[in-house]
C-alpha cells in the first residue's frame, strides 16, 4: 500500500477515535500495528465523553429502546454502539425472569480524568477504596 493508502487509513483512526473508540476497536476496522495506531491519535481529543450501548431481547423494540437510553441519558443515538440483540434459543431450558421493558445500558466513559473522578466518587459513598466495576440493577 503507497503513502495515499495510510493517509486515509489514517485519517478514519483519527476520525474513530474523535468519536471514542478504543484502539482495540478502531483496529478492527482499520488493519494496522497498535503502535502505528498510537502514534496517529496520540494527540486526538475525544469528542464525545460516554458511548453508550444496549442489550435487548429479541421480542422487543430496539428503535423504542434506543429513544427511551438516549433521553433518559443524554447521551444522543448516534452515539451507541451497535445494539446487541439476544434471540430465544428455541432448545434452552433458560426461564427469562427479568424481561427488561427497554433492555440493559451500558455507559462507556471516554474520559480517563472523569472516569477517575467517577470511581473516586463512588469509592467514597460505598466507603472502599477502589472501584473498578460497578452494576446498577434495576429492582
Amino acid at each position: 500500500m503507497g503513502y495515499a493508502g495510510k493517509l486515509e487509513l489514517k485519517k478514519e483512526a483519527i476520525r474513530l477515535r474523535k468519536r471514542g473508540f478504543s484502539y482495540s476497536e478502531i483496529r478492527k476496522k482499520v488493519c494496522v500495528s497498535k503502535s502505528t495506531l498510537s502514534l496517529w491519535c496520540r494527540d486526538v481529543a475525544i469528542e464525545n465523553k460516554f458511548i453508550g450501548a444496549i442489550w435487548i431481547h429479541d421480542d422487543l423494540n430496539v428503535e423504542i429502546a434506543k429513544r427511551f437510553w438516549s433521553k433518559l441519558t443524554g447521551i444522543p443515538e448516534y452515539q451507541f454502539h451497535k445494539t446487541y440483540i439476544a434471540e430465544l434459543k428455541k432448545d434452552s431450558n433458560k426461564i427469562r425472569k427479568k424481561h427488561h421493558k427497554y433492555g440493559v445500558f451500558k455507559i462507556r466513559v471516554c474520559d480517563v480524568n472523569l472516569q477517575r473522578k467517577i470511581r473516586g466518587w463512588m469509592a467514597g459513598i460505598l466507603g472502599v477504596k477502589e472501584v473498578k466495576y460497578l452494576m446498577l440493577l434495576n429492582k
